[in-house]
């Protein structure tokens, strides 16, 4: 039964992250039973009791039209298609990708022959489909570039890279652009991951851009790069900030337009997409810190990757 009054609890003897757990069984107190709860931690010297409850997730969905420019959900097997002609819906394990549908605009994604598609292969985190890369030709490419001029944005990319036999880094490009921008750059280094904003336009400090961070190799990863003011930053699953933010100021638009980097390509055999692709946003904007927290628990709980729970 729920006890309106608690023994006082004494803070002054705690000194941890945790300083009370307190566990009702078998029963579910109402709103204004937790309210007291609060009420009562707050008088006996746990001010954060009183803090109202919180949601600390956002679904990206809700976010204003004017800044949604692009969102593929490979999880959702609604809106891709096996052929051009969109009769043929990828249903299961191993079909074949030929077009996947932007739920934010009319910008789909498209194989450019049915030798490049993608297959579609299930997440073992959750069991949801995926866009899988086999680092030869998968390819998918957008009508059009996510940014036609130069301006503040948020990219996130769930992604999950496996070894690339050509090197023993193991990288990925996720994306590519027409004049050489490659966003996204997952690896295996040394029996580590990494992630890189990496850019080939321009020369240093401007350009080319490849700053690392540690991520979990072979497992899905919440990357996210955002510009702010031509300075880009990028960060994964929600911790350790890559190192420095990156001046990309000669850089006039953000080009990217194709899923995978593969064969033909600009770049070395080494750097072929290997991997999973489960969804990818574009948000024309620069969200605040707690904004991007709060999409990336939304995801982290929605794509099964646990460590997205951080603060940057």
């Amino acid at each position: 039964p729920f006890i309106p009054t608690l023994t006082p609890i004494s803070s002054t003897s705690i000194n941890s992250a945790m300083g009370n757990l307190i566990f009702w069984r078998t029963t579910a107190l109402t709103s204004t039973q937790q309210a007291t709860v609060r009420t009562i931690l707050t008088t006996t010297g746990f001010p954060w009791a009183a803090l109202s409850e919180v949601d600390y997730t956002l679904d990206p969905d809700s976010l204003d039209s004017a800044v949604k420019k692009h969102r593929y959900d490979f999880t959702s097997l609604t809106g891709q298609w096996q052929d051009t002609s969109k009769t043929v819906a990828v249903t299961a394990n191993n079909d074949p990708i030929r077009v996947i549908e932007d739920l934010w605009s009319t910008d789909e994604a498209t194989a450019p022959s049915d030798a490049a598609r993608p297959l579609c292969k299930t997440n073992t985190l959750n069991s949801r489909p995926t866009a899988y890369s086999d680092g030869s030709t998968s390819k998918l490419v957008c009508t059009s570039d996510w940014q036609s001029s130069s301006a503040d944005f948020t990219l996130i990319i769930i992604g999950k890279n496996d070894r690339n036999a050509n090197t023993p880094d193991g990288g990925t490009h996720w994306m590519q652009g027409g004049g050489g921008t490659y966003v996204a750059h997952t690896g295996l280094d040394y029996g580590n991951g990494y992630l890189a904003a990496h850019m080939t336009q321009g020369t240093p400090p401007n350009g080319p851009v490849n700053s690392t961070q540690i991520i979990y190799p072979t497992s899905f990863n919440i990357l996210e790069i955002y510009n702010v003011s031509q300075v880009w930053n990028g960060i994964a699953n929600g911790f350790v900030p890559l190192v420095g933010a990156r001046d990309v100021s000669n850089i006039s638009a953000m080009d990217l337009h194709t899923f995978f980097e593969n064969a033909p390509s600009k770049v070395a055999a080494e750097w072929w997409a290997i991997g999973n692709i489960a969804e990818a946003m574009f948000i024309e904007t620069t969200l605040t810190k707690t904004e991007r927290a709060r999409i990336r628990n939304f995801l982290a709980i929605k794509h099964g990757i646990v460590a997205a729970f951080m603060g940057y």
